[in-house]
């Protein structure tokens, strides 16, 4: 009786086990912006590449890129895509955070002015909406000003408002002069014919949106990890090549019929934002180091190699080729 009790337990606990590797973890994925910036990972998710590569991943909205830093320290991400500045003010400040890829080189926005204002005069002593201070809208707006001969802290009043349905809300009413925006509240901005101020998409080598991790995984879970650069890899080639699957991608998690606005950002992503190869660039990440420094006197003594690791995006390039 004793025997065939233990039998059966083994049995049980081999079953158990079986079927608790056969059920694959969720790889959480974070991103901190609803824009056509975010389009890769949705196109690859809903493409089934990330399945293809053996990852269940999740990914989830967390608004803002200092609250995805936080959840990337927390553990609560597996991996946070999401701008530089966060990430390099966390560095800076010892947390063992590293960039895996390099998405984007360059500023994917644009300013636009509420009604009335059409001259960079008229914007003096305005509220200008951004999405939180120290994230990537942040430098986006203070650049952006500057070109337009004003002084983003004496010239307007910069507020933190929030994700771009928001400030594009406020926008419309007159809440704000002023806001900086991505494809595709950017052509929504025009369609409604509200004024353009400056086009900041390829003004400035800046580091954008990009994959981060923690140090840690970068050891312990390599192979998992590398296995997801190779999705981003493959994905971002799937996205530049599959104009009709990624629209139909942004539509969904947008949550939007605006197909021709869409098409549009689709284009300007494709053609204008992104990278060749996702390879971090290391003039772009100077950039973002050295405007970091503004604000965290100890970021000024960083490198680009200390916010990223070339190695899982170096392989995935060899093996599979870039974008």
């Amino acid at each position: 009786m004793m025997k065939r009790f233990v039998r059966c337990l083994l049995v049980a606990l081999c079953f158990s086990a079986t079927s608790g590797d056969a059920i694959a973890r969720d790889f959480v994925v974070g991103y901190s912006v609803l824009s056509a910036s975010a389009a890769q990972l949705w196109v690859a998710q809903d493409a089934g590449i990330f399945d293809k590569h053996g990852l269940k991943v999740k990914p989830i909205f967390v608004q803002g890129g200092t609250r995805t830093t936080q959840a990337l320290l927390a553990g609560d991400l597996d991996v946070a895509y999401v701008a530089p500045p966060g990430i390099i003010s966390a560095v800076a400040g010892g947390a063992q955070l590293v960039f895996v890829t390099g998405i984007y080189r360059t500023l994917p926005y644009m300013i636009y002015g509420a009604k009335g204002i059409s001259t960079p005069a008229q914007l003096r002593g305005k509220r200008v909406g951004i999405t939180t201070f120290g994230d990537l809208s942040d430098f986006g707006t203070r650049f952006g000003l500057r070109q337009l001969g004003l002084d983003p802290d004496k010239d307007v009043s910069l507020v933190q408002m929030g994700g771009q349905p928001i400030r594009m809300a406020a926008l419309q009413s007159g809440a704000v002069g002023a806001t900086i925006l991505n494809p595709p509240y950017t052509f929504q901005a025009r369609n409604l014919g509200l004024p353009l101020l400056i086009d900041l998409i390829g003004k400035v080598e800046f580091a954008s949106t990009s994959h981060a991790i923690r140090k840690v995984d970068l050891d312990r879970r390599r192979e998992e990890m590398q296995r997801f650069v190779d999705a981003v890899v493959e994905g971002n080639r799937y996205f530049i090549t599959h104009k009709r699957e990624s629209v139909k991608s942004m539509a969904s998690y947008l949550r939007t019929s605006d197909i021709p606005s869409l098409e549009e950002s689709y284009d300007l992503y494709a053609k204008r934002i992104m990278s060749d190869t996702p390879i971090p660039s290391q003039s772009a990440f100077r950039a973002a180091i050295e405007y970091v420094a503004r604000d965290v006197p100890a970021a000024a003594k960083l490198r680009p190699e200390d916010v990223y690791d070339l190695s899982l995006v170096q392989s995935a390039v060899a093996r599979l080729g870039g974008s």
